[in-house]
C-alpha cells in the first residue's frame, strides 16, 4: 500500500515538472527558491517540535 502510494506520488511529481517545463511560464530559479523555502520551513517546524519534546521530558 505504502510503496504504491510512493510510486504514484513520484509519477504525479514528474508529470507536474513536465508541465512546468513545457509551459515555462515560471522561471526555474523561482521554483527552486520555493522548494528551498518549503524545506527550510519544514526544518524549523521539526527542530521546534524536537525542542518542545525534549524540554517536556527534562521537566519530568
Amino acid at each position: 500500500m505504502h510503496i504504491g502510494y510512493d510510486i504514484s506520488y513520484a509519477q504525479n511529481e514528474s508529470n507536474i515538472m513536465k508541465m512546468l517545463a513545457s509551459t515555462q511560464t515560471l522561471p526555474k530559479a523561482g521554483i527552486d527558491n520555493e522548494h528551498i523555502l518549503i524545506s527550510i520551513a519544514c526544518l524549523i517546524i521539526i527542530t521546534g517540535a524536537f525542542f518542545v519534546f525534549f524540554k517536556k521530558r527534562e521537566k519530568k
